[in-house]
């Protein structure tokens, strides 16, 4: 009889399941600090990472998805792992692969503190609101849906090619898999705005876990905003850094080197990254500058003699940025499309002295 009591209290326990995340894995980086993010396989819609931190009183919340469902799993792995609730969500910038779960978060913690920088609120108005909704919007889903389309046609034609052997085939299935999964989850997803916005510093005091929330300058968008954990040298940093490939669009180069110093003055333990592994040391940020270093000076006297864009491409070589980025074929066309080919245009622009406006996409005509 004492057994069975024993088993029935037991299974009345309140041990938690861990619930289903895909496309994201969840991990322990430091006590009381958790990543959710896309396994090296995946190959679905760019999705960033989601870092979350316990405090005394609650939790902090750092980015949150591409799609609604995103914003779900977050508060489904959250609700397994505590019941205190989010009282901090963290946009870090505004591209739509950050922010666009908070709905699901602000639903579950009405009372959240919904939180960016003032650049990033003031590109959340601005061109990028054509892509994005601040209600569930048809029209913004069947943008999607459409570019979706267009990915598993290309999928499809790669799938009859004679010429791939079964280790790509099996990475295009995945591709498939992974695109139709985002299919799925981005119905119903919508933007919501920061409910409060800082200028240079926000701290999150916590006598375990504190949390600053800085701006550090102009890199990745207009308004890049880090958390940095004192206690555990943590530094998150949104799409300032993000491997194995950076990203590029809507940048500027003189100002990201800056905050790239900024960023290794603070001697942090690990770094986590809009997108890919946390890193351990600077490495990959040194790469990165050298990068932003090379595209500066190989651009920047050609643009000052007044040559035209097409004419500085035509001059410019990137063979050793290649080599070091481009170690894979699928990394080497993802650094040429993500990288090289936007910041050629960012940095052209900034040696000019051209200003530009957040999400206007006539910067990147096509071809």
């Amino acid at each position: 009889m004492r057994m069975l009591v024993f088993a029935l209290l037991l299974a009345a326990s309140p041990c938690r399941a861990q619930p289903d995340l895909a496309p994201y894995a969840a991990r322990s980086i430091a006590p009381g600090v958790h990543l959710l993010s896309t396994p090296p396989e995946y190959r679905g819609a760019v999705t960033g990472n989601i870092t979350i931190v316990e405090q005394s009183d609650g939790m902090v919340v750092i980015d949150s998805g591409l799609t609604r469902a995103d914003g779900r799993r977050a508060v489904d792995f959250i609700r397994s792992i505590t019941s205190k609730p989010v009282k901090v969500l963290l946009y870090t910038h505004w591209h739509n692969d950050h922010p666009q779960g908070g709905s699901e978060i602000r639903a579950a913690w009405p009372s959240v503190r919904i939180v960016s920088t003032t650049g990033t609120l003031r590109a959340l108005n601005g061109p990028i609101r054509r892509y994005i909704s601040l209600h569930p919007d048809e029209r913004m889903e069947t943008i999607f849906l459409n570019q979706s389309a267009g990915t598993l046609a290309f999928i499809a034609a790669q799938l009859r090619d004679p010429r791939h052997d079964e280790a790509t085939r099996a990475r295009y299935r995945r591709m498939e898999a992974d695109t139709r999964e985002r299919m799925t989850a981005i119905r119903g997803t919508y933007l919501v705005l920061p409910t409060e916005t800082f200028a240079d510093e926000l701290r999150l005091d916590d006598p375990v876990r504190p949390v600053h929330l800085r701006f550090l300058g102009r890199a990745n968008t207009e308004g890049d905003a880090i958390a940095w954990l004192p206690n555990e040298r943590i530094v998150v940093t949104g799409d300032i850094v993000v491997s194995p490939v950076p990203f590029g669009f809507f940048s500027f180069p003189r100002d990201w080197l800056g905050v790239l110093e900024r960023i290794k003055a603070l001697h942090h333990r690990i770094l986590i990254p809009g997108h890919g592994e946390p890193q351990t040391d600077s490495a990959y940020i040194d790469r990165l500058a050298a990068t932003l270093r090379d595209l500066r000076a190989q651009i920047g006297p050609l643009a000052e003699q007044g040559l035209s864009l097409d004419e500085v491409r035509r001059r410019v070589n990137w063979d050793a940025q290649r080599a070091v980025f481009g170690d894979t074929p699928r990394n080497r066309l993802l650094f040429d499309a993500y990288w090289l080919n936007p910041m050629t245009v960012n940095t052209y622009r900034e040696a000019r002295g051209e200003r530009f406006e957040q999400g206007d996409e006539s910067l990147y005509p096509a071809g």
